[in-house]
């Protein structure tokens, strides 16, 4: 009889599809899966439309992940098969519109699919990602322990949708907790949040930082690069952060700097000179090594910015605002430099910049 313990583990998501953090956090865990495939036998549940599988993404990580097996079910009905979209999703998403929250991203039919593929497995751990989709616990039977990997608090992201409007946030906040109740265990990567979820909810919460292995080469500080590197997907948060640091930093950065910007966020950014803009990169190895700073301009959102630990893995300093260095144990002598305004932004990077290179030459006389 095996003694592997049985894992279901849901990410809407597809590995395959964008570099934006959540996507590490994913890649991190079927990396550990994988590698543990002598202890744990694990399901990989996802959904098709939201993750936009296709032929090609299947075989990639059917590659890349031979021990895992991928599960993708549907949340919707195609509009080609108008009947079945009608009376198997469509009518029923009506119906169920009425008792469901709006940060509830289930839907019947995704119910439905979820029940059928599970229904004969009893896991020993339930691991669903995202708030958005915890209702799913519900139609899973056969378990032993549920995890809730909650990425982010939702009501804070919602917060800034609907600043002022007490009533609909705390009825977020209510929402978050009611998901958040039906679980055994709530995983989290920010300190902040970890707080946030012991105080509000009664289960055990777990922080679980994103961490990435030491990336600096020797010789590395020696390099005279005058670039800095700015990664990010297309998020609400991080556009307004983009937009900030476009009306606020850009015009006081020297011009002698060249400003890498990588990820969806580059729709974004104007066709200057001065901006590299390289879109979607495979391997960041080359990227982050060529570069002497990276920036995260963040004026909203919540959780740890992945692409800062990232960034200081490979020994790159990080300029940032405040919420930069939200979900980060140390909040000082961390690695980042915290700025206010924009011209304090400019302002940190030209130092670094030019301090790192008066620091190279005086260390080649030597």
């Amino acid at each position: 009889m095996s003694n592997k313990k049985k894992i279901l583990y849901f990410v809407p998501d597809n590995p395959y599809q964008g570099r934006a953090g959540n996507i590490t956090r994913f890649t991190q865990m079927l990396d550990y899966f994988n590698h543990h495939n002598q202890e744990f036998t694990v399901d990989y549940v996802t959904e098709r439309l939201w993750g936009n599988w296709d032929d090609a993404s299947i075989e990639k990580f059917r590659i890349a992940y031979p021990t895992i097996n991928l599960k993708i079910i549907d949340r919707k009905v195609p509009r080609s098969t108008f009947l079945q979209y009608l009376f198997k999703y469509k009518i029923p998403e009506v119906l169920f519109n009425y008792f469901r929250h709006k940060i509830d991203f289930t839907t019947w039919y995704l119910k439905k699919n979820f029940r059928s593929i599970t229904k004969d497995e009893i896991y020993d751990f339930a691991i669903i990602s995202y708030v958005h989709w915890g209702n799913l616990i519900k139609e899973l039977k056969n378990y032993k322990k549920a995890i809730i990997d909650t990425h982010d608090f939702i009501t804070g992201q919602y917060a800034t949708c609907h600043k002022g409007n007490h009533s609909k946030i705390s009825g977020i906040f209510k929402n978050e907790l009611k998901i958040l109740n039906q679980f055994d265990e709530i995983w989290t990567y920010s300190v902040e949040e970890k707080y946030i979820f012991e105080q509000f909810t009664s289960r055990s919460v777990l922080q679980l930082p994103i961490s990435f292995k030491q990336n600096i080469l020797e010789g590395q500080e020696d390099s005279t690069s005058a670039k800095l590197i700015y990664i990010a997907s297309d998020n609400p948060h991080n556009v307004r952060g983009a937009d900030w640091f476009l009306k606020n930093a850009l015009q006081y950065i020297d011009a002698n700097i060249k400003i890498v910007v990588i990820g969806k966020i580059c729709g974004y950014f104007p066709d200057t000179e001065q901006i590299v803009k390289l879109g979607m990169v495979d391997d960041l190895d080359a990227q982050y090594r060529d570069s002497k700073v990276a920036i995260c301009p963040m004026i909203s959102g919540t959780g740890i910015k992945i692409k800062v630990v990232e960034a200081l893995s490979y020994g790159l300093p990080v300029v940032t605002n405040p919420r930069g260095i939200d979900g980060l144990f140390n909040k000082k002598q961390n690695g980042c430099i915290v700025t206010q305004s924009g011209q304090e932004f400019a302002s940190a990077v030209n130092r670094l910049f030019w301090m790192s290179l008066i620091i190279i030459k005086s260390v080649k006389k030597v």
